[in-house]
């Protein structure tokens, strides 16, 4: 099942300054944010840890000591975006 991605929208400012709000797919949204950037950055997310996800199942199959840091790295970037400790 593929899943929805994320989008951002333009709101009036509230009076936080918080101008961007940041959807799940579905008509839920998931947080204010202040600026343009912020948004798509949040937006992107998923996709970009099924990216690193990806990049770090490849990279450690290749098990090359040089590439070591790189998948260490990029695991402990995956737990703390799923709010583990490293590994």
């Amino acid at each position: 099942m593929k899943r929805k991605q994320w989008f951002t929208q333009k709101t009036p400012p509230t009076t936080m300054g918080f101008d961007h709000l940041i959807f799940d797919g579905s008509e839920r949204y998931l947080a204010w944010v202040g600026t343009e950037e912020d948004a798509r950055l949040i937006a992107a997310a998923p996709e970009l840890l099924e990216a690193l996800q990806c990049a770090v199942d490849v990279l450690e199959d290749l098990d090359m000591n040089l590439l070591h840091n790189v998948v260490e790295n990029g695991k402990a970037a995956i737990a703390k975006a799923f709010g583990e400790d490293a590994p």
